[in-house]
């Protein structure tokens, strides 16, 4: 199964949710049932020579305990990225209209987050703020990451 997260940079959110949710995968049934995922990350205005922030490669790294690669660039979504995914997951629902508009996404497989696991809320951007705001997003994302990993197993995902 191929899973996107989107989100506006490819720095903090979406890239938070593509570790979390690899982290997850790991966590719960092992490294052999990650091989047959493939999940990524991109920002629908990412500048592809911009790196993970760092206070959310900080707090990654605190909440798992162990490094992650803090040289991780952000990629740009395009047609190429969207074709090749089974689910789309976008951060906010700004982030899901815009691919709407400009993106020919087939199959009902576009998505945020929160709607994917019937709840109501986009997760705010922390670009730029103090650590703080980063672990509220990473535990934001976690507490969501979890649903939809749930949801995933049902579907034999």
């Amino acid at each position: 199964m191929n899973i996107l997260f989107v989100c506006t940079g490819n720095t903090c959110r979406s890239i938070m949710a593509e570790i979390i949710l690899r982290e997850k995968i790991m966590d719960r049934f092992g490294e052999n049932d990650l091989k047959s995922f493939r999940i990524e990350s991109a920002g629908i205005m990412a500048d592809e020579s911009t790196y993970i922030s760092s206070n959310a490669n900080k707090v990654l790294e605190e909440f798992y305990n162990k490094k992650f690669d803090s040289n991780r660039k952000s990629k740009l979504l395009d047609s190429k990225i969207i074709d090749n995914c089974d689910i789309i997951l976008a951060v906010t629902r700004d982030h899901k209209k815009f691919i709407e508009s400009n993106f020919c996404v087939k199959d009902n497989k576009l998505f945020t987050i929160s709607e994917f696991v019937d709840e109501c809320c986009d997760i705010v951007d922390p670009y730029m703020g103090d650590i703080e705001i980063y672990r509220a997003t990473l535990l934001k994302l976690d507490y969501l990451l979890n649903k939809v990993l749930d949801k995933l197993n049902e579907f034999g995902g």
